[in-house]
C-alpha cells in the first residue's frame, strides 16, 4: 500500500516500562490523503496523542483533526466538514516477521504490531479515519435528496413528479385501500 501520510514514526528505544512519550504532528494538506471515495482533505492533519509503555505492549492514544470536503449521499452535492477523531489502539512489538502477518496473540486479544524501534503511525492513523467515516454522508440531516424520477434536487425546489410505480411485492395492498 502507498504511503497515504508519510513520516508519521515515533522511536520507542528509550521508553521504559510505565513510561509515556508525548508527540504531535502536523501534516500539510498536500502531504496526505485519504483512500476513499468522494471524501478530500481540504486542511492540514492535526495530530496530538501519547504512546505508553504498558509491559508487554503499548498503548497508542491520539486525537486526529482536519476539514474533509465530501459528497451528500442524498443530493450529491460537495461540502465541507470538520473531522476529529480520538483514537485508542493497543500495539505489540513484534518478534519474528511471522508476528508481523498474526495479529492474534496467545490470549486471543488483537493488538496491531510493529517491528523495530519506531512505530509508523501513518497506517494506524489512516486505517481509524476511514473507519471514523459516516456512512450517510449528510450536507445537512434535513436534505431531501434528488428526487427518483426526473433528478431535480429537492432542497432547491419541489418537482411535480407522482410516485406511481408500486413495488409488486405490495400490489395487493393497493386493493384493501379502496374498500
Amino acid at each position: 500500500m502507498r504511503d497515504l501520510i508519510r513520516d508519521l514514526t515515533i522511536s520507542i528505544a528509550n521508553l521504559k516500562s510505565g513510561e509515556i512519550k508525548s508527540f504531535e504532528f502536523f501534516v500539510p494538506q498536500d502531504e496526505w490523503q485519504i483512500p476513499e471515495d468522494q471524501v478530500e482533505p481540504i486542511g492540514p492533519l492535526e495530530i496530538a496523542g501519547t504512546i505508553t509503555h504498558a509491559g508487554d505492549f503499548f498503548v497508542f492514544q491520539a486525537k486526529v483533526k482536519t476539514r474533509l470536503k465530501m459528497q451528500c449521499t442524498r443530493c450529491l452535492i460537495d461540502f465541507e466538514q470538520d473531522f476529529v477523531l480520538d483514537i485508542e489502539e493497543e500495539l505489540k512489538k513484534s518478534d519474528s516477521p511471522d508476528d508481523l502477518e498474526d495479529e492474534f496473540n496467545d490470549d486471543d486479544n488483537l493488538y496491531s504490531t510493529f517491528a523495530g524501534q519506531e512505530i509508523d503511525l501513518g497506517e494506524i492513523i489512516v486505517e481509524h479515519m476511514v473507519l471514523g467515516l459516516p456512512l450517510q454522508r449528510l450536507c445537512d440531516e434535513e436534505c431531501k435528496g434528488l428526487c427518483s424520477h426526473c433528478g431535480q434536487d429537492l432542497n432547491k425546489k419541489s418537482c411535480d413528479c407522482k410516485d406511481k410505480n408500486v413495488d409488486p411485492r405490495l400490489q395487493a395492498l393497493k386493493h384493501l385501500l379502496k374498500d
